[in-house]
């Protein structure tokens, strides 16, 4: 696969050698199932009663640093 990828990477763009190492790499990535996505992992999001201003995430992605999209400095506590 590797040299299929260093062809693949060499050939020129939109080329027939380019469409059919493209094409085989593709038949040999789906027919071999490399990549499996059956795991999801579990990240639960924890927060007291006490802290207000806090949105119901829709999103628990790392991709996004977890509560940044969330504006975690407009949260406070209410005693």
């Amino acid at each position: 696969m590797m040299k299929d990828i260093d062809a693949f990477q060499s050939a020129a763009l939109g080329s027939d050698e380019s469409n059919a190492l493209g094409e085989r790499l593709v038949a040999t990535m789906t027919e071999s199932l490399l990549f499996i996505g059956t795991v999801k992992a579990v990240s639960p999001i924890y927060h007291r009663n006490a802290v207000k201003n806090f949105p119901v995430f829709k999103t628990k992605s790392y991709d996004y640093y977890r509560a940044y999209p969330y504006r975690g400095p407009q949260w406070y506590l209410d005693e």
